[in-house]
């Protein structure tokens, strides 16, 4: 009982910890493209709104499983720590290649996520 107990504790500060990074990524993003919004072709712009919302599914679907200890994924824990390797701070001359590569790096870290998705839906009874 002890030991389950500390597994759910260990698991739900994982799952707050990656909560908080995918918050603190997403309002990255959200900088790095106003930055150059007058700059930013459709196409581009595009990518970021489709990253946006891929990431607002996420946390919500991460959120609901917060209610419930024993469905949060230890799993992801490569993934939080992908996203505490982000820069937080971007170099002025690269900005502009930063916030594509953010939204390329943030893509690549949401497919973890989403290739877990069984992790986030309950079993089917």
């Amino acid at each position: 009982m002890l030991r389950q107990e500390s597994l759910n504790r260990r698991a739900d500060l994982t799952l707050r910890r990656l909560l908080h990074a995918l918050e603190c990524a997403r309002s990255q993003l959200a900088v790095a493209m106003a930055t150059e919004s007058k700059a930013t072709p459709p196409s581009r712009w595009r990518s970021y709104v489709e990253i946006d919302d891929r990431m607002r599914r996420c946390l919500r679907r991460l959120r609901s499983l917060r209610r419930d200890p024993s469905q949060e994924p230890l799993e992801l824990l490569p993934t939080l720590e992908a996203l505490q390797r982000l820069p937080r701070r971007p170099d002025p001359e690269t900005r502009r290649a930063g916030a594509e590569h953010l939204c390329r790096y943030l893509g690549d870290v949401l497919s973890r996520i989403e290739a877990q998705e069984e992790l986030f839906d309950p079993p089917a009874e």
